[in-house]
């Protein structure tokens, strides 16, 4: 479970596609999501990427490869500390979140 202040943005929602960026996640497939959510997204206009601790390299890189295949998208970058828990619930640590928003 992540928990973090920060990554919430304005507007509606519904018009927003997240896609959630694993460490072991193939970049190819997180880039082609986020690229087909703008394309023929059913009226999304925005593509909401999100990554913790050792996936946030990789969500910059997949924002990156979107903004290369498609120009003149405008990008939104926040990030900030978040704990994160164990899946027994027990142990916390600190991570980075990163949260990149890009639109058309």
């Amino acid at each position: 479970m992540v928990r973090g202040k920060g990554m919430e943005r304005g507007g509606d929602e519904a018009a927003v596609e997240i896609v959630s960026v694993d460490a072991d996640g193939d970049l190819n497939a997180v880039t082609e999501r986020a690229r087909r959510a703008l394309v023929d997204g059913d009226g999304k206009k925005r593509v909401r990427l999100v990554g913790v601790g050792v996936a946030v390299g990789k969500t910059v890189a997949a924002a990156e490869r979107v903004k290369k295949a498609l120009k003149r998208l405008h990008q939104c970058t926040s990030y900030a500390p978040v704990e994160v828990k164990a899946e027994d619930g027990k142990k916390k640590s600190m991570a980075t979140q990163i949260c990149i928003e890009l639109a058309n």
